[in-house]
């Protein structure tokens, strides 16, 4: 959550929500949505993965599904439904830790992870902070998987492939599978969210350092 405060219903569970909350809903029976408070319009960075075969959305409140393949709903008793209060976290009760890169001795990242904790492990999402001067990270781009960051804070170089631009807070960068190797220099302290898919069969392609990584193990490329 950006900004604003509220309530996330997550089945019988309602939980506070403020700037910072993340919240995170794995697949299955676990019916969810915000409610702002009444003086609140709150703010959210959303995200999650696109299958359309097979996808059904359940409207427990509205008693039908949709199937996003064929577009048809059929109705469908309501419920509670499940869910875990653990599935809501706020980025200051997520342990931190410092991340220097094997690869690039010039990124050292302080870092908490959001993910693992609440649940998700098809997609890896972390709250991160550089200091002016360090690299985001190693010169790199994946050969299966996407990802994506989000400034909070601050303002960096980011550098894709040969072209450099500046970016900055409320910033928004893709990088797809496959495409050109992307890092960011930050020009003041940097806070920014990441993340991307989970593939265990993904291989890393560090060009200027002619490694690739490829499970936890960095061969010559």
């Amino acid at each position: 959550m950006l900004s604003g405060a509220g309530v996330v219903r997550i089945g019988p569970h309602r939980l506070d929500v403020r700037a910072g909350s993340f919240v995170a809903f794995p697949p299955g029976p676990r019916p969810h949505h915000f409610v702002a408070d009444d003086d609140s319009a709150i703010v959210l960075l959303e995200g999650g993965e696109r299958h359309r075969d097979g996808e059904v959305v359940h409207y427990v409140d509205l008693g039908f599904r949709l199937s996003r393949e064929s577009g048809q709903h059929s109705d469908e008793p309501g419920g509670p439904g499940q869910g875990d209060a653990d599935q809501c976290l706020h980025v200051s009760a997520a342990e931190a830790f410092d991340f220097q890169h094997p690869v690039e001795p010039r990124s050292l990242r302080y870092i908490r992870s959001l993910h693992t904790a609440t649940g998700l492990s098809r997609q890896a999402v972390r709250w991160a902070q550089v200091r002016a001067g360090s690299l985001t990270t190693a010169f790199h781009t994946h050969d299966r998987t996407e990802e994506w960051v989000y400034i909070l804070e601050g303002s960096a170089e980011l550098r894709v492939g040969d072209e450099r631009q500046a970016v900055g807070a409320g910033d928004f960068i893709g990088h797809r599978a496959g495409s050109a190797p992307h890092c960011m220099e930050a020009a003041t302290e940097l806070t920014y969210l990441m993340g991307g898919q989970i593939d265990v069969d993904d291989v890393v392609l560090y060009p200027e350092a002619a490694l690739q990584l490829r499970g936890d193990t960095l061969v010559p490329l």
